[in-house]
């Protein structure tokens, strides 16, 4: 029998994991809108001269009130697709994501937090001059660093588990 006339209808749980793997690929697309939501943010605050209507468009989207619905609507869409995720995963792929947030993302942010431990012992860093920069713009650079270190571990530990695990 060849396979054009064995056309079987999909399973429900085929369907399922057909739709959370759509659902996966839009939230991945949901990052780089709010990067560029945060751009356009930053660069239409303070401006002179810009149209009325860009003018306005900045107004609206740096009042706190858009930023806390946009970035709360960003994350329940994110949760709800992480939970669909991992519900259409097998077994296997779990292993790999705990292992690696475990393992990948705790040497990652050790090695974070070990590299900010030195650098303000050492004496280029221990004398830099913070001026014109906030707390809150260093503890987001922080923040950022810490997560994206974690994450660059946390990739590198699921990819040796795949790499073992073939």
């Amino acid at each position: 029998m060849s396979e054009a006339t064995n056309t079987a209808a999909p399973t429900s749980q085929q369907r399922r994991r057909k739709m959370t793997m759509q659902l996966v690929w839009v939230t991945a697309l949901i990052f780089p809108i709010s990067v560029g939501v945060g751009f356009v943010s930053g660069y239409l605050e303070n401006r002179e001269g810009l149209p009325e209507p860009l003018a306005a468009l900045g107004a609206v989207m740096n009042s706190p009130w858009f930023l806390v619905l946009f970035f709360g609507a960003v994350m329940t869409w994110s949760l709800v697709a992480t939970f669909a995720y991992w519900t259409a995963i097998d077994e296997l792929a779990r292993e790999a994501h705990k292992r690696a947030w475990f393992w990948g993302g705790s040497a990652g942010m050790a090695v974070a937090a070990s590299l900010l431990m030195t650098a303000t012992v050492m004496e280029p860093f221990a004398s830099f001059s913070f001026d014109g920069i906030s707390h809150m713009q260093l503890l987001l650079w922080g923040g950022y660093g810490m997560f994206s270190v974690g994450l660059l571990g946390y990739l590198i530990a699921w990819a040796i588990f795949w790499w073992r695990a073939r």
